[in-house]
């Protein structure tokens, strides 16, 4: 994009951190009526999963408070109560339900002390 374009839409939104900010990116762009382009024969390499290996809880905390992020913007407060509730339902392990239960609280301005 040209500088007018990222100008226009703005920075990232520190709301969101390690996930989300691409979704939000282009939910800006598509309410500017910017045409949003996918170019299949680009190549990008990623080293993918280092984060998830060396601090977890953080990518998990991530992923739950962006998709909750999401959800909030896109469907409401009934979207991202049932985001908080689809992250319940599908943690995998005890550990990682912790987790996004805290997030969970912490998103609807309730964070456990």
């Amino acid at each position: 994009m040209n500088r007018d374009v990222a100008n226009g839409l703005g920075p990232f939104d520190p709301k969101f951190f390690l996930y989300g900010e691409d979704r939000d990116m282009c939910r800006r762009a598509r309410a500017m009526n910017i045409e949003l382009l996918l170019c299949r024969e680009a190549i990008a390499i990623h080293e993918g999963g280092v984060s998830a290996k060396s601090v977890p809880h953080i990518v998990t905390r991530g992923q739950a408070a962006a998709a909750l992020e999401i959800a909030r913007r896109k469907f409401g407060f009934l979207g991202s109560v049932l985001a908080g509730f689809d992250l319940l339902v599908t943690s995998r392990s005890s550990d990682i339900r912790k987790i996004r239960l805290a997030e969970i609280r912490h998103s609807f301005g309730r964070e456990k002390t």
